[in-house]
């Protein structure tokens, strides 16, 4: 590891591991984790060793009715067609989906670094009037320092500021989110010496009887229940797969989808 690493907090990341993982550094286990569709990381400053560490990511894909996805178990039969006798059964795993039950490292695994005073987690609000948006912002962060939030447009100009863990950005003139013109500003939060940019666009979501509002207007949802697995990488990421497959479906017309 570089030598200014010890200076800073070290983080582990795993963006998805299906579906139980337990991560071990230099023989140490240091974490667990059940769910195969949501990052986790934990704090590796104090477990790092000088020169080479060695990661291991051991990964179990079998499920049960405490798992998302479900499933179960059963005895399977050796023998033509699965069928034998019941001394020669073995146990197997059955998914109670529809896809196939991947099990690996399936998004990417960071090592980040942050100062040891550092930005912990961002929430954005919005509230819309007209042409202005205020949006009520808190910084959840640990440690000391001065915290200060900035919005850019996608031009980069300045738009909004405030100082301060909480308060209210107030944009004029504001562009807003919406399906097939994503608008998006840059919220730049500044606490000491870290530094974090949030993509953010400003939207309205709410329920009205039947009718689905995005911005005050009704929205009706046109698309597919869409599972991320390719031929190339099963359920591994694939950014160019993933963007063949969202133009596809805006080509015929969709205008949404279900992750599944």
């Amino acid at each position: 590891m570089p030598s200014f690493v010890k200076t800073q907090r070290v983080m582990l990341r795993c963006a998805a591991v299906t579906h139980y993982a337990k991560i071990y550094l230099n023989g140490e286990l240091i974490c667990e984790h059940k769910g195969g569709f949501l990052p986790f990381e934990v704090e590796i400053t104090d477990k790092l060793q000088d020169g080479d560490n060695l990661l291991t990511i051991a990964v179990n894909n079998v499920i049960d009715y405490t798992t998302l996805p479900i499933g179960g178990k059963s005895n399977m039969m050796n023998g033509v067609g699965g069928f034998g006798s019941s001394s020669s059964a073995k146990p197997q795993n059955n998914p109670n989906f529809d896809f196939f039950n991947y099990c690996g490292i399936t998004r990417p695994v960071k090592i980040y670094t942050t100062p040891k005073d550092y930005i912990e987690d961002i929430s954005l609000v919005p509230e819309v009037t007209g042409t202005t948006a205020r949006v009520s912002y808190k910084v959840d962060t640990v440690g000391t320092g001065d915290c200060k939030v900035e919005v850019f447009d996608k031009e980069g100009n300045l738009v909004a500021q405030s100082q301060g863990t909480q308060g209210v950005l107030e944009i004029e003139n504001v562009h807003l989110w919406q399906p097939l013109k994503a608008y998006l500003y840059d919220v730049k939060v500044t606490f000491g010496e870290d530094v974090y940019t949030l993509p953010y666009g400003v939207r309205t979501v709410r329920v009205e009887g039947s009718r689905f509002l995005i911005n005050e207007r009704p929205f009706y949802f046109k698309g597919y229940g869409r599972h991320e697995d390719t031929f190339p990488n099963g359920r591994g990421m694939n950014l160019p797969m993933n963007t063949k497959d969202m133009s596809l479906m805006k080509w015929q017309g969709a205008n949404s989808f279900r992750t599944s």
